[in-house]
């Protein structure tokens, strides 16, 4: 029964994802979805990306300004566990789960055991006063 429960998954998800279920990949990070989004930076909603280490979580995506002044994003879904718990870490200047301790440097490397499988991060575009977030391609 659970070679049919793969194959049904296999069915509904696309193939890049179903690959590591025989690669001895367990902790799966669910296809990329297409991420589009634009912020306006003067949005009082979004008031800690003005300092160095604030950032913001808007539609599963953290949006962070890092240490260098850089805007950067990933997704807030930790690879290890899948739970939506990762946030910037200005002393850190990395991606840090709050649910297992997963580390991740800006560029989505794992830095430990729990980060091995990577994280998700986005292409951050500033044009003025506004941010376009999306997928790298």
């Amino acid at each position: 029964m659970f070679l049919g429960q793969i194959c049904l998954f296999a069915a509904l998800k696309p193939l890049s994802v179903c690959a590591h279920l025989f690669e001895g990949n367990y902790d799966l990070v669910p296809a990329a979805e297409p991420i589009n989004l634009r912020i306006n930076l003067t949005d009082p909603a979004y008031a800690k990306l003005q300092k160095k280490g604030g950032f913001v979580v808007v539609e599963e995506v953290v949006i962070a300004k890092s240490n260098d002044g850089n805007f950067i994003a990933a997704t807030v879904v930790c690879s290890h566990m899948q739970q939506k718990k990762i946030t910037y870490s200005k002393d850190q200047n990395a991606w840090l789960c709050k649910g297992h301790g997963a580390t991740y440097t800006l560029q989505g490397k794992g830095t430990n055991e729990h980060g091995k499988n990577g994280l998700r991060v986005y292409k951050v575009v500033q044009e003025g006063d506004f941010l376009q977030i999306s997928n790298f391609n």
